[in-house]
């Protein structure tokens, strides 16, 4: 099942993505939307 470790590793990036875009006071939820409307399915 290495699919599930990719999930969760892509998981683990946006989360400290979120957190760094967080602290320099971006929205990242609206922005990601926008910025990757194919990746909204999976």
């Amino acid at each position: 099942m290495k699919k599930e470790t990719d999930q969760q590793q892509e998981n683990k990036n946006l989360s400290i993505e979120q957190k760094e875009k967080r602290e320099h006071g971006e929205d990242i939820e609206p922005q990601r939307e926008v910025d990757k409307p194919t990746h909204s399915d999976s």
